[in-house]
């Protein structure tokens, strides 16, 4: 279904943490880098979102997804292989497939099925998806804001003002010792230090 996430619900969500080996997770967090859907990301909205992917173990002949059935999660295959016998694919471990399937209803109907004698598979729906990545930007929104509403010279900026420019705001990570301004040179930017 394409249940619309409002920002209220995602304000208030709670994401349950599902437990994974350190080693699933770091397969997991590798595996989603390699899809652009994740690729502009934060490093923590990505760890949330693995956090609460949930684990299948299915057996040999186990079917994951049917035909005819409009399914919206995305999928990694940590161990085995799942055959997709609509589109004559097979995914092997380490594959993934469906990440479309968090931002549009694309109608993805294929029939999936587990072809090795056992196969890993986590996976992720739509809108937990969202509900995480909403979750995550509107709180880190709610922070920059709270910073900018301190900067003297900000305070005469209405509310719609502030928020434009906490949207605007880029972050960086930077090094001890590294130099953000330097004596006698012109200013290009507005530093906020967020943490450290």
């Amino acid at each position: 279904s394409s249940r619309r996430v409002e920002k209220e619900t995602a304000e208030n969500y709670e994401p349950t943490i599902i437990p994974k080996s350190p080693a699933e997770g770091t397969a997991i967090v590798d595996i989603m880098k390699t899809k652009p859907v994740f690729a502009n990301l934060e490093p923590e909205v990505v760890q949330l979102v693995m956090n609460v992917m949930k684990k299948q173990v299915l057996q040999k002949g186990a079917n994951l997804t049917f035909s005819g059935i409009e399914d919206e999660n995305f999928y990694i295959l940590l161990e085995g292989e799942v055959e997709d016998a609509t589109n004559n694919i097979t995914y092997k471990s380490g594959d993934c497939w469906a990440e479309l399937e968090l931002m549009y209803a694309t109608g993805n109907t294929a029939t999936t099925t587990v072809k090795s004698d056992t196969a890993v598979v986590f996976s992720i729906d739509r809108t937990t998806y969202r509900s995480v990545v909403m979750h995550k930007s509107i709180k880190k929104r709610q922070l920059r804001e709270e910073l900018l509403s301190r900067v003297g010279f900000l305070k005469g900026m209405s509310h719609d003002e502030m928020l434009t420019l906490a949207d605007a705001l880029q972050e960086d990570d930077y090094k001890d010792g590294d130099q953000l301004i330097t004596y006698g040179s012109e200013g290009q930017f507005m530093y906020i230090i967020m943490e450290g």
